[in-house]
C-alpha cells in the first residue's frame, strides 16, 4: 500500500512539483563553499528525492488505471 493513498490527486501533483523543483535546485547549485580559508563540500544525495517522485508517479498512474511499469511479469 502506498503512503500516498490518502492524499488527493491535487496534493500529489503539487508535492511532485515541489520535489522536482528541489531536485533541480540540488543538481544545479554549487556543491562546495569556501570562506576564510575553510572549505566545505557536501554530496548531492538525490536518490531519496528520485524515489519519492517515482512513488508519487506510481500512485497517480494507479489512480488513472495505467498499468505499473518496470515490474516483473510472472507466468505461472
Amino acid at each position: 500500500m502506498s503512503i500516498y493513498r490518502r492524499d488527493s490527486t491535487n496534493q500529489l501533483t503539487a508535492r511532485r512539483a515541489e520535489l522536482a523543483d528541489s531536485l533541480h535546485k540540488r543538481l544545479t547549485q554549487p556543491t562546495s563553499i569556501e570562506h576564510n580559508g575553510s572549505r566545505a563540500q557536501y554530496a548531492q544525495a538525490t536518490e531519496a528525492i528520485k524515489r519519492e517522485i517515482a512513488e508519487i508517479d506510481r500512485e497517480l498512474d494507479r489512480r488513472e488505471g495505467t498499468p505499473a511499469q518496470n515490474r516483473p511479469f510472472y507466468v505461472i
